[in-house]
């Protein structure tokens, strides 16, 4: 008891990273100075094989899934809508903002031509006046309103269905190269395209 007493008293009660006043009995004011400590140390799983991982080859049950959805659903964050300031002091929160605007420029920098994913920017192109309302939903309608990925109705999910281009060329709208996708399928699509682009084109045509 005298041993956690004198520990107490001898904690310096300021972060050793940016030595800003604490009130916890710790050594960082926050996570961002936790990390930046341990920086280039190695995570407890690394070089060890998938096998030898404990959570390796373990699947979450639909009925656990389902469990975790209720227990967060509508949950509302104690934190939401505050500032960085409002959460942990003027100080403290001032410092927190300069390091998470630092990291977002660390970001940023990928953004664009700089990224790998850069297709030359068709994302601006803008989509001919023949991609409309009423060609959506005639391929709704020819799909049967169901998602070609996974089947999903349009009933079962809280946004309308998206028609997508599988050659991914915007101006071309033949019926033959529109297909009904889901939200979630349709994210799936940007990466590995030469895949979605032979498998949606089979769905099409079969």
């Amino acid at each position: 008891m005298a041993q956690n007493i004198r520990s107490i008293r001898e904690h310096p009660k300021r972060c050793l990273i940016c030595n800003i006043k604490i009130k916890e009995c710790g050594k960082y004011c926050s996570r961002i100075c936790y990390y930046i400590s341990e920086g280039g140390k190695p995570t407890w799983n690394k070089g060890l094989s998938k096998e030898l991982q404990p959570r390796f080859g373990r699947v979450c049950s639909e009925e656990m899934k389902q469990k975790i959805s209720n227990s967060e659903r509508g949950r509302i964050s104690e934190k939401k809508g505050l500032t960085f300031m409002e959460m942990y002091g003027e100080e403290r929160g001032l410092l927190i903002a300069k390091k998470h605007s630092e990291t977002l420029k660390i970001k940023g920098s990928c953004k664009g031509k700089r990224n790998s994913m850069w297709k030359g920017g068709i994302s601006y192109i803008k989509y001919p006046m023949e991609f409309n309302n009423i060609l959506k939903k005639e391929i709704r309608t020819r799909d049967n309103n169901h998602c070609k990925i996974c089947g999903k109705y349009f009933k079962e999910i809280s946004k309308s269905l998206n028609v997508h281009h599988i050659d991914y060329n915007k101006q071309n709208t033949s019926n033959n190269n529109l297909i009904t996708l889901c939200s979630s399928c349709h994210s799936r699509t940007n990466a590995n395209r030469f895949f979605w682009k032979s498998f949606l084109l089979e769905k099409v045509n079969g």
